[in-house]
């Protein structure tokens, strides 16, 4: 056989071989690809008041831990709910991973590629004082 193995390659103990190659016998070139970083989850909650003269409390649950906020002022704005709530989950979650954007909270995973917790909202009254959206994203 007239072939040239690869530097550091030997052969040995082979009954029978057949290689058909027209260039070098070996692992051919290889690149790689960078590696994705990961992302903190953010998720945002937006609040709509629908009933502006409440004095109501939110039950907040951030990772199945409950609190009431406090009660509504009774000339509720979606930014006075946020706050409430933002409190809510900082409180729950021992650090600051909630704040208030306008009329928003904004919740940031604080290790990226961690999700955050099953966060709930919900006005203890049976009127619906304030309605709900919830997105999420990724910084």
């Amino acid at each position: 056989m007239a072939t040239t193995l690869p530097a550091g390659m030997s052969i040995s103990n082979v009954e029978k071989m057949t290689i058909n190659t027209s260039g070098g016998l070996g692992v051919a070139a290889v690149t790689g690809s960078a590696a994705v970083a990961a992302v903190k989850e953010v998720i945002t909650i937006t609040p709509t008041v629908v009933t502006v003269g409440s004095t109501n409390t939110i039950t907040v649950t951030y990772g199945g831990v409950s609190v009431t906020t406090a009660a509504m002022d009774g000339t509720v704005t979606a930014a006075e709910v946020s706050a409430l709530v933002t409190n809510a989950i900082n409180a729950i979650a021992g650090s600051t991973v909630a704040t208030t954007v306008g009329d928003q909270v904004v919740v940031t995973a604080p290790v990226a590629g961690t999700a955050l917790p099953t966060i709930t909202t919900v006005v203890n009254t049976a009127a619906g004082d304030v309605t709900w959206v919830q997105s999420t994203g990724h910084l």
